[in-house]
């Protein structure tokens, strides 16, 4: 009896040192057996399997081909998704998110992003001064919901075997109540391709019952795009995105938009750039109606794509 319990043992023993010496030196030993098949020897593997990667130039031109790209031949990758503010310390991106929201509300290509009190500024935007003095934006940037970073490639051309790629940053920054905005960013430069603004002055200026009396028609035209709001939207967009020319978009092409814009580029090439109204923002305490700005169908991609 004692000696079957001590062959069992002694088998046992020389399996558990069996496999741990193959655990040790097995990949090493099917490792070096690979290498020497595989030694000195060439491949040759068709030139349609594979593509070079390359980071997508910095012309406006280029980046929407490869932004219309999303949902339609494209790969779209999230690669990273952070929920709220204290998860996600960035401040470097956020200044350059903020500086350039500052270039375009400045240059008139999107509304103010000013969360405060309205109430005064629209009171007193008879007063020119007040206007001015008002500030643009201020604590919207510390209310963040959500970032989201994605990758982006696509073939450049037909048969080139050459594939673009950018990385962008689809944002949003809202208060539950008062105000809801979104911006996707490149997220090299930060500039801004797309976004969707919902504050006090946008609901205003898109609810027809107020702005359509004639004692708050100037009121809106102070301190939001102003009487020529279309003029106002389309030079912005061409100064905010470098162009060489513009022209606004009229007839049946422009009849689906509040103002579709076409921005001239180098080498002959165009971008045609959109402003939208949206229906009241239920997300929102007390739902508000809004705008949304940047590349032509972008918005329907992301409400696809990214929500």
């Amino acid at each position: 009896m004692i000696r079957k319990i001590n062959r069992r043992f002694f088998i046992c023993l020389c399996g558990v040192i069996g496999l741990a010496v193959g655990t040790i030196i097995g990949p090493r030993y099917f490792s070096r057996m690979l290498d020497q098949t595989n030694l000195n020897t060439v491949s040759v593997v068709n030139r349609d399997s594979f593509s070079f990667l390359e980071q997508s130039s910095d012309q406006l031109a280029d980046q929407v081909k490869l932004l219309n790209s999303i949902g339609n031949g494209g790969n779209l990758m999230l690669l990273s998704n952070y929920s709220d503010q204290k998860n996600w310390q960035n401040s470097t991106l956020i200044a350059q998110i903020v500086d350039q929201v500052a270039l375009a509300s400045t240059n008139g290509y999107i509304p103010w992003l000013e969360p405060g009190n309205y109430e005064n500024y629209l009171m007193e935007a008879g007063k020119k001064e007040v206007a001015k003095e008002a500030p643009a934006f201020y604590d919207w940037m510390d209310e963040l919901r959500f970032a989201k970073y994605y990758s982006l490639t696509c073939e450049s051309d037909p048969d080139s075997h050459m594939m673009q790629m950018m990385n962008l940053w689809y944002l949003r920054f809202s208060d539950e109540q008062t105000f809801d905005y979104y911006f996707l960013v490149n997220a090299s430069t930060c500039q801004i391709y797309y976004a969707e603004i919902y504050n006090l002055l946008t609901d205003r200026e898109a609810d027809d019952s107020w702005t359509e009396l004639p004692q708050n028609a100037t009121t809106i035209a102070e301190v939001f795009y102003g009487e020529e709001y279309t003029e106002q939207f389309a030079s912005g967009a061409f100064y905010y995105y470098q162009a060489n020319d513009f022209q606004i978009v009229y007839g049946d092409e422009g009849r689906n938009y509040d103002c579709l814009s076409v921005l001239r580029l180098e080498e002959g090439e165009s971008a045609y750039i959109e402003m939208q109204k949206h229906e009241k923002n239920t997300q929102l305490k007390h739902p508000i109606y809004g705008y949304s700005v940047g590349i032509r169908g972008l918005g329907d991609k992301i409400q696809k794509n990214m929500n």
